[in-house]
């Protein structure tokens, strides 16, 4: 099972990062595969409003060192975010590369310069019906894109 973290500043005072890693830590028996973090803030300028960050491993090393994880999670500027450590329970067994396994890891996000198009998204767990429900859309007479 993965374990799932968010959190919100309500006052926009704070950066979120720290606190969602020290969340997922509070969780590490729950993941041993990867771990993301990502945060919103919708005054920064000239960047997209989602800035993520992810690693392989288990929570107490994904985002590296104490040095490195705390250059890391400070890059991570944002008052609103949410937080993902991955427990594998499909695909663990198969041989992927590494950059398939970090394309695995979430939060999954989605930048544009259209507001309302921008989103974070972790989930615990798989769909069991994702290969038909893809085919079905990609079948569709729109023929939409999935990624």
């Amino acid at each position: 099972m993965c374990g799932i973290a968010a959190a919100y500043s309500f006052d926009h005072s704070r950066d979120v990062a720290s606190l969602l890693h020290q969340m997922l830590l509070a969780q590490s028996n729950r993941m041993s595969y990867s771990a993301g973090i990502a945060v919103f803030d919708d005054e920064r300028r000239n960047d997209y409003l989602i800035t993520r960050d992810k690693g392989l491993g288990p929570i107490t090393t994904a985002f590296g060192n104490d040095e490195d994880r705390k250059e890391r999670l400070d890059k991570l500027e944002g008052y609103l975010g949410i937080a993902h450590g991955r427990y594998a329970t499909s695909n663990a067994n198969e041989r992927v590369t590494v950059r398939q396994k970090l394309a695995m890891t979430q939060p999954y996000i989605n930048n544009s310069d259209i507001r309302a198009e921008s989103f974070g998204i972790g989930y615990n767990g798989h769909g069991a019906n994702a290969q038909n429900l893809g085919d079905e859309i990609r079948g569709a007479e729109e023929g939409y894109h999935i990624r």
